[in-house]
């Protein structure tokens, strides 16, 4: 069967097929996935990503700052993430299918301070920000040796992160090129 946004269901299962949404979340219950439904929480800001392509295999890198609205405390996160790990979907900016991140439950660590360590060194980190209210962490994602390959576009880009059973996601529009297609930033 199909899987046209590569997130694990088949399209014909899918509530959101042209969308990363491993968790295929519906927060309001009207058959139509998060990752697609206008009318979705906006639970995560991104405030930058930075992707840098590479001529070498897997020499690529993608960094992602932002904002997430787990409504978790910082143990429910932690346990969220050893329990079902972490999948992480970005697309745009030229990027040929949608490039997929994932630490599995028992490379996520840490109940103080949050954070996914993949086998290649890729980080993801959770930051509580308690004076922003509860649930509400910095999410800081650096990942080498993907093979992103130039040239990119400086066009709209999305990320969904999918964890504890729900797919969070965003887009930044406001993206610049340098390096003749080889870097790619978006900020908010």
């Amino acid at each position: 069967m199909p899987d046209t946004d590569s997130d694990g269901v088949d399209d014909a299962s899918d509530n959101c097929p042209g969308d990363f949404n491993p968790a295929q979340s519906d927060a309001n219950g009207n058959g139509a996935g998060d990752a697609c439904d206008e009318t979705a929480p906006a639970a995560l800001l991104l405030k930058e990503v930075t992707l840098r392509a590479s001529q070498a295999r897997r020499s690529g890198t993608v960094r992602i700052r932002g904002r997430l609205v787990a409504g978790a405390s910082r143990t429910g996160l932690a346990d969220s993430l050893r329990l079902g790990g972490l999948r992480i979907g970005l697309t745009g900016a030229g990027l040929e299918a949608v490039e997929v991140l994932v630490f599995p439950g028992v490379r996520c660590v840490d109940l103080r301070r949050p954070e996914c360590v993949g086998e290649g060194g890729e980080l993801v980190r959770f930051r509580p920000r308690p004076g922003l209210g509860h649930g509400v962490f910095d999410v800081h994602v650096a990942v080498r040796g993907r093979s992103l390959q130039p040239p990119l576009q400086a066009t709209r880009v999305s990320v969904v992160l999918s964890l504890g059973g729900h797919d969070y996601g965003a887009s930044l529009v406001r993206c610049t090129m340098a390096r003749d297609g080889r870097l790619v930033r978006c900020v908010l």
